[in-house]
């Protein structure tokens, strides 16, 4: 695709079952400590470590020059959801 340009990109994936995300090593959501408060990085870093989700969701979408990724994991007991978004501008 040199030259080329991208119009429009949409779409969802979805599970099709359970899931988990256990990231081992804090060093993984390090780049994020310049953006968040001490206490707000270790709930990230928490939220991440054995988290057990029953459904999960990525869209993409690009808008106005942008490509926006959403991704949601949610998990029923006990009930927690997890939402993040990523927006780059092309």
């Amino acid at each position: 695709m040199a030259g080329g340009n991208i119009s429009r990109v949409t779409g969802n994936f979805e599970s099709i079952g359970a899931g988990l995300i256990n990231i081992k090593r804090e060093e993984a959501l390090d780049f994020l400590r310049k953006y968040l408060e001490a206490a707000s990085y270790k709930a990230l870093v928490d939220s991440f470590s054995n988290y057990e989700y029953n459904k999960g969701r990525i869209s993409v979408d690009t808008q106005k020059g942008s490509l926006a990724v959403g991704i949601n994991l949610y998990r029923k007991k006990p009930e927690k959801e997890i939402s993040i978004s990523i927006c780059t501008i092309f």
